[in-house]
C-alpha cells in the first residue's frame, strides 16, 4: 500500500509501512521489486518443519495499481540449516491454482549475516512472467526440515497500472 501526497505541485509516495506482526512491505531501491513501483511483503518466522503446510501472505494493491509482477522471491535468516525442506509460492492453498515458484529444494546452510549461503533466491515459474491481481499469495513447504527450522520469505513486486 503507497501513501500519496501532494506537498507544494509534487507528489510524494511513501512505500515504508509496515502491515501486521507477520508480513511488511517496504521500499527499497537496490532490491529488485523495491521503490516506488513496487513492494517487498515478507512472511517472517514461516515454519521449514512443518511439510505439506501453507502461510498466507496478505498483498494488498496500493491506489491506482491493478497488477503486479512478481519479480524476486527470498528466503532469509534461517533459524536452522535448510538443506532437506522444500519451498514453493502459489496463487491458491494447498499448492494450487498458479504456480509461482514450483516447489524446490532450498540449500540455506546457515543463517548468519554477511556469510556464503545463508540465503537463496527461489527459482519462479514461466507463470511468474504473467502480471496477476492476486490479494493472497500461499507459501508452502512441501518437505518438512525435520529439525525445529524457521526462516523469512520475502516476496518482491513491481507493481503495474
Amino acid at each position: 500500500m503507497s501513501i500519496q501526497a501532494n506537498v507544494g505541485g509534487q507528489d510524494v509516495i511513501c512505500n515504508d509501512i509496515v502491515v501486521g506482526v507477520t508480513q511488511s512491505m517496504g521500499a527499497d531501491p537496490a532490491a529488485k521489486g523495491g521503490g516506488q513501483n513496487g513492494a517487498k511483503y515478507t512472511a517472517r518466522g514461516v515454519n521449514f518443519n512443518a511439510g505439506t503446510t501453507d502461510t498466507a501472505l496478505l498483498l494488498p494493491l496500493p491506489t491506482g495499481a491493478k497488477n503486479y509482477v512478481v519479480s524476486a522471491i527470498y528466503i532469509t535468516n534461517a533459524s536452522h540449516t535448510l538443506v532437506t525442506a522444500t519451498l514453493g509460492v502459489f496463487s491458491g492453498a494447498g499448492g494450487t491454482g498458479t504456480t509461482i515458484a514450483a516447489d524446490q529444494a532450498i540449500t540455506v546452510t546457515n543463517g548468519t549475516a554477511n556469510t556464503a549461503l545463508n540465503t537463496q533466491a527461489l527459482t519462479l515459474s514461466p507463470a511468474a512472467t504473467i502480471c496477476f491481481n492476486y490479494g493472497t499469495l500461499y507459501i508452502r513447504v512441501g518437505t518438512a526440515e525435520g529439525a525445529a527450522a524457521t526462516a523469512d520469505v520475502t516476496i518482491c513486486l513491481t507493481y503495474l497500472g
